[in-house]
């Protein structure tokens, strides 16, 4: 999977969390999703592979997605 930073609402959706969770996180000094975040236009985004790395969760290509 390339590089490719999300929102954090569209990044909980992925996950089965809401907003306020993801930020809950992101406060904690020593946490899993720092590495994976950047400032893009002023908005906070995570990369998208966090979602896998961090959470263990799968995530289609839109690509495979259509597919289906």
């Amino acid at each position: 999977m390339k590089d490719e930073f999300i929102g954090i609402k569209e990044f909980a959706e992925l996950i089965g969390y809401n907003r306020t969770s993801i930020y809950k996180i992101l406060d904690k000094v020593d946490n899993q999703l720092s590495p994976y975040c950047r400032k893009v236009g002023g908005k906070l985004k995570i990369n998208k592979r966090a979602v896998f790395e961090v959470f263990s969760v799968e995530v289609k290509e839109r690509s495979e997605e259509r597919r289906v």
